[in-house]
C-alpha cells in the first residue's frame, strides 16, 4: 500500500510521505493533529489512519482528500469552516453575522486549543464544545445557538463529502430552554403609549401594531411602491438585517398584507412625502431619510416611561398584536399564520399562546349545558324521577 516513512535530520523529526497520483508525487506530511512527528510511533500511526482513510473511500465509505492529513487537527476544522462561511455570502446580514460572531468567539478558539481532526468530532466533542460556551457564561439560547451553527457546520462537511455522517448533537432537552412567557400588553394600552410618541412619528407604530405579526424591520424597509392602490394591501418584500437593507423579509418569502381600514387615513399623506420609502424620519441620516432601529426603540421607550410601563418594541407590538387576535378576537392558528405570512404552525405558536382570559371564553361554552345544574343540586338531577337505575339498565345505556 502506499506510504512511507523517513526522519529528517534536520527537523529532528519523522515525515510520512504519500503518494498523489494527480500530482504524479509524493507528498510530506509532517503533523499527527496537529502534533510533530517526533516518534516514530508517532508516525506510524498517521500513516495507519491515513491508509485506513483510504480504504474506506475504496469500499465508498467516504471521500478521501491527502488535503485533509496535510495540516493540524485545529486548522483542518477552521479552515473548512471558512470555507463554509464563504458560501453563506448570500444570507441576510444578520444571519452571516451571527454565523461569523460564533465562529470568532466560540468554535475557533476551541478548536484551537483542542487538537481534535474533523472526523473525529463526536457528541463528546460536541458536549465539552456546549460546557465551554455554557462556561462562559451565555444564556442556554446563546448556547443553543452556538450548536445550531456547528451543526449546520457538520452537515456542509458531511454533504462537501468530508465525513461519512453528521454526528449527534446534544438534544434539545439538555440546554435547559424552558418555555418562557412573552410579556404583552392589552390592545388598548398600545393605542394609548402610541398616542404619547410624537405626532409625526406615530404612523409606523400604528402600521406595525394594526397589521398583525409585522416586524420593525420590514416597517422601516416599506417602500411606497409595496402599496397596491387596487387591492389596498401591502407587499411584505424587503426587510433590515444587521442595519442593512436587504430585498426579501425573515422568512424569504414575499406576503401581502391587507391594508387595515383604521390605517387607511394616513395612507396620503404618506405617499406624498419625499423620498421611496413609506415611512420618512427627517431626522434621519440613513438613506432615503428611513427609520433607524435605534430612533424606533428610543421614541417607543419614551412613550412608556411616559405611560408607566416597561416593554419592548418587539412585545409591545407584534407579539402583543397576536396576542390580541388569538385570545381576544379567538383567531384560529391557521388563520393567524396566513394573515401573518408564518411558514407554519410552530412559528406562530411561540407567540399565540392561550392565556386565561381565552380559556375563560372556552370553559364558558358549556355554561348553559344541563348537567352542570348537578353541581347546584348536590349531584342529584331535579328532573329525573329516577336517581338509581339497576345494574342491567346501566348495562344498556348507550355510550
Amino acid at each position: 500500500m502506499k506510504g512511507s516513512i523517513t526522519y529528517e535530520e534536520d527537523r529532528k523529526a519523522y515525515c510520512v510521505w504519500w503518494y498523489v497520483p494527480s500530482k504524479n508525487r509524493s507528498i510530506p506530511l509532517r503533523k499527527y493533529y496537529g502534533i510533530k512527528l517526533y516518534s516514530k510511533e508517532l508516525a506510524e500511526k498517521l500513516l495507519a489512519l491515513i491508509q485506513g482513510t483510504f480504504e474506506k473511500s475504496q469500499r465508498g465509505e467516504c471521500v478521501f482528500r491527502i488535503e485533509n492529513f496535510q495540516k493540524g487537527s485545529s486548522v483542518d476544522v477552521i479552515e473548512l469552516f471558512r470555507s463554509w462561511l464563504e458560501t453563506k455570502r448570500k444570507l441576510k446580514p444578520g444571519g452571516l453575522s451571527a454565523y461569523q460572531s460564533h465562529f470568532a468567539t466560540y468554535i475557533k478558539p476551541f478548536f484551537e486549543s483542542h487538537q481534535i481532526a474533523l472526523h473525529e468530532i463526536t457528541l463528546d466533542v460536541l458536549n465539552k464544545l456546549k460546557r465551554s460556551v455554557e462556561d462562559a457564561g451565555k444564556s442556554a439560547k446563546t448556547v443553543k445557538n452556538v450548536m445550531d451553527t456547528m451543526r449546520s457546520f457538520m452537515t456542509y462537511a458531511w454533504r462537501n463529502g468530508n465525513i461519512v455522517a453528521v454526528p449527534p448533537f446534544p438534544l434539545k432537552s439538555e440546554y435547559g430552554l424552558g418555555r418562557k412567557s412573552i410579556p404583552t400588553i392589552p390592545r388598548e394600552v398600545q393605542f394609548e403609549i402610541i398616542g404619547m410618541i410624537p405626532e409625526e412619528h406615530r404612523p409606523i407604530f400604528y402600521w406595525m401594531a394594526l397589521h398583525p405579526g409585522r416586524r420593525p424591520g420590514e416597517a422601516m424597509a416599506l417602500f411606497k411602491e409595496d402599496f397596491n392602490r387596487f387591492k389596498n394591501s401591502f407587499t411584505i418584500s424587503r426587510t433590515i438585517s444587521d442595519r442593512k437593507l436587504v430585498e426579501f423579509p425573515k422568512n424569504n418569502e414575499h406576503h401581502e398584507a391587507v391594508c387595515h381600514e383604521s390605517f387607511e387615513p394616513f395612507i396620503e399623506d404618506l405617499l406624498e412625502t419625499d423620498g421611496p420609502f413609506m415611512f420618512r424620519n427627517e431626522k434621519s441620516k440613513r438613506e432615503g431619510k428611513r427609520y433607524g432601529d435605534s430612533a424606533l426603540n428610543r421614541l417607543w421607550r419614551e412613550a412608556c416611561r411616559k405611560y408607566g410601563v416597561q416593554i419592548s418594541l418587539y412585545n409591545g407590538l407584534k407579539h402583543s398584536t397576536l396576542d390580541y387576535y388569538y385570545n381576544d378576537l379567538e383567531v384560529p392558528l391557521t388563520d393567524l399564520m396566513d394573515l401573518t405570512g408564518h411558514k407554519n404552525l410552530d412559528c406562530i405558536k411561540h407567540y399565540a399562546r392561550m392565556k386565561p382570559r381565552r380559556q375563560r371564553s372556552l370553559l364558558a361554552l358549556e355554561k348553559n349545558a344541563a348537567h352542570l345544574k348537578l353541581i347546584k343540586g348536590g349531584g342529584k338531577s331535579s328532573t329525573s324521577p329516577k336517581h338509581h337505575q339497576s345494574e342491567k339498565e346501566v348495562s344498556n345505556l348507550s355510550i
